[in-house]
């Protein structure tokens, strides 16, 4: 009877017990919920001072942003308020360098230097005693020159003429008779003199090439000789004269040392070089010269043609 007394008051006691329980503190009687909650709040408590220190990062960036532009703003304003010495000097700077790389856009390659041409020339032939040799030494050096020939020569020696056509020299005429009294006594002896050279020079060789190319006996130059160069130029004549010299013209049996010096003194680098040299009986010394001063023009760069290159 007391035992079931005793049980008769705990059951209640125990439910008033767990009611009080149920209302002071509900979450420590369900078990996993409690966790969850401090777990989240841990989270929220963690994730905190990161957002605080975005939001921190995003509001300097937001204040550096506005500074930069503010001053920004201000170099504007500044530039804008510059004096006007100062905007057109900046114009000025501005132009200069444009124009310096324009300029330099605008610059052709460099031009390539243009060649020396040198024109060997021989008067007065062809002789027996001379030109063969001249012609010996020119196919040795390979080279190509000019013949002015005199008409009453040719007839006297028509197989050398024949030879200097034959390897390849240019046959030019230089009147028929080289008499300078008949000559240039009047423009009309002097174009029939030129004629019948043309004739002879035509009849002696097969591909003579009528250049109208021709060299006046002793140079076109002076007064005196102005009526014949217009003459000369209105029947189709080109005459040319020379702007070097090997000195032979001077006298008979020159030192060859003498032509040489003569030759480098008158050469004085020309781009276009014509120079005077006969092949007359008289000029053997010429002969001993020529190696010499082949070599010589050479060695200064030419390149030897003859005057059907030549431009008038």
């Amino acid at each position: 009877m007391k035992t079931f007394l005793n049980y008769k008051f705990i059951i209640p006691i125990a439910i008033i017990i767990f009611i009080l329980l149920m209302i002071f503190n509900p979450l420590s009687l369900l078990p996993g919920e409690h966790t969850v909650v401090i777990a989240e709040e841990k989270v929220q408590s963690e994730n905190l001072p990161k957002q605080e220190e975005k939001q921190g990062m995003e509001k300097n960036y937001s204040k550096d942003k506005a500074d930069e532009e503010t001053s920004s703003g201000t170099q504007k304003d500044k530039e804008g308020q510059k004096s006007p010495h100062e905007t057109e000097k900046n114009n000025e700077d501005k132009k200069s360098s444009s124009e310096t790389q324009n300029d330099h856009e605008a610059v052709p390659p460099k031009e390539v230097e243009e060649q020396k041409v040198a024109y060997l020339t021989f008067d007065d032939g062809p002789s027996k005693n001379v030109t063969p040799y001249i012609l010996d030494i020119l196919k040795e050096y390979q080279i190509k020159a000019t013949f002015f020939v005199i008409g009453s020569q040719a007839q006297e020696n028509p197989e050398i003429l024949k030879r200097i056509e034959a390897e390849g020299h240019m046959v030019a005429n230089h009147t028929f008779s080289h008499n300078y009294k008949y000559l240039y006594a009047s423009p009309k002896n002097f174009l029939k003199d030129l004629e019948k050279n043309e004739k002879l020079l035509d009849e002696l060789l097969s591909n003579y090439s009528k250049t109208g190319i021709i060299r006046f006996p002793g140079g076109s130059f002076g007064k005196s000789k102005a009526a014949t160069r217009k003459a000369v130029i209105n029947e189709g004549y080109q005459y040319i004269d020379w702007n070097v010299v090997s000195g032979d013209a001077e006298g008979n049996n020159i030192p060859p040392a003498k032509q040489l010096n003569r030759l480098m003194e008158t050469l004085e680098n020309k781009k276009s070089a014509v120079i005077l040299m006969h092949d007359a009986n008289t000029k053997q010394t010429t002969i001993d010269a020529l190696p010499r001063m082949i070599e010589y023009i050479q060695s200064q760069d030419y390149v030897f043609k003859t005057m059907a290159d030549y431009e008038f």
